[in-house]
């Protein structure tokens, strides 16, 4: 899934990939020796005007601000690819036709469009079969790669993992609660009253709880903790000592509730399993952010390095006015 996130994030980008004879055409951009003419730039406009063709024709501003697009891109894909090669990272063409097929599986299933149209009309390629598509999957392949080299998994861990369990397992206040649930304020007035009576609180959730989960066990809800139910009943739970019940009906979205608590009690938030899936989870999630983090920083140092040492070309970009 990673992969097809990938696809939709570069789509906005347009990554431009072409090689053709600058002798017959401009070189609008260049990384190394692999150019950008102004013939495969107008070409990729003219696809993508094609499939998005909206009525109005494209002022020149928004015409200019494409172009630079397709620039960017064509030069971040190319760095992508030295970075990766830099690395001893290689890129099979099995690889690339694995994810190719993934994607085309992700397009047709949405069902909205064919793949060969979406790479035309959201990528200004000519389509599946192209090598300038073969060689923009390469580069998801390649980013993906060098995003796992970036920052060691272990070392994200040991810097987290001990704080983490300790927030999951912290003691935090729960309440062994029960409940009654009716519809009609009233019936909940009379249901109280019984129970002022010295009625059984599980007999009367059998006989008259609306709830289907908990109405057949008398009522238990089980051990909650805060943020698990709604604020209305949450507030009015939490303030019952144990043993105690609500005098008046408490009224949510669900119906009126008579709410009786019989535990109170300072346990871990989450057992020591959940707690270890959820470290798990959250060291996932801090090391891809990092690790995305770090290769921009690369990729843009090494763009301006590689721009000091005249090994990319790229049109002046004008001052905002």
């Amino acid at each position: 899934m990673k992969h097809i996130r990938w696809f939709f994030l570069l789509v906005a980008t347009l990554v431009l990939v072409n090689c053709t004879n600058t002798m017959t055409s401009p070189t609008v951009a260049r990384v190394d020796n692999i150019v950008l003419t102004r013939q495969d730039l107008d070409r990729r406009v003219a696809i993508a005007q094609s499939y998005n063709n909206t009525g109005t024709p494209p002022t020149p501003e928004q015409t200019k601000q494409f172009e630079n697009s397709i620039i960017q891109s064509f030069i971040q894909q190319h760095m992508l690819m030295y970075l990766a090669k830099e690395r001893g990272i290689e890129i099979s063409e099995e690889e690339i036709n694995t994810l190719i097929e993934q994607l085309r599986m992700s397009i047709n299933n949405s069902g909205s469009i064919s793949f060969n149209d979406a790479i035309r009309s959201q990528l200004a390629m000519e389509g599946e079969n192209s090598s300038e598509f073969r060689q923009f999957v390469a580069s998801m392949l390649a980013r993906d790669k060098l995003t796992e080299t970036m920052i060691a998994t272990d070392t994200v861990r040991l810097e987290l993992e001990s704080t983490l369990m300790e927030q999951a397992l912290a003691p935090v206040l729960n309440i062994f609660t029960y409940h009654i649930l009716v519809a009609d304020e009233a019936q909940a007035v009379e249901i109280i009253d019984q129970l002022n009576q010295g009625a059984s609180f599980e007999d009367l959730a059998r006989e008259y709880s609306e709830d289907p989960g908990s109405g057949a066990n008398g009522g238990e809800l089980g051990w909650i903790q805060q943020g698990q139910t709604v604020p209305e009943f949450e507030q009015a739970a939490f303030a019952l000592e144990p043993g105690q019940y609500t005098q008046t009906p408490v009224q949510s979205q669900f119906g009126y509730h008579i709410i009786k608590v019989t535990e109170r009690e300072e346990r871990p938030s989450m057992t020591e399993n959940e707690a270890q899936q959820f470290v798990n989870m959250q060291i996932e999630q801090e090391l891809m952010q990092r690790r995305s983090q770090a290769l921009q920083e690369l990729l843009i140092a090494e763009q301006q390095k590689a721009e000091q040492e005249n090994r990319i070309v790229q049109p002046a970009q004008e001052s905002a006015p």
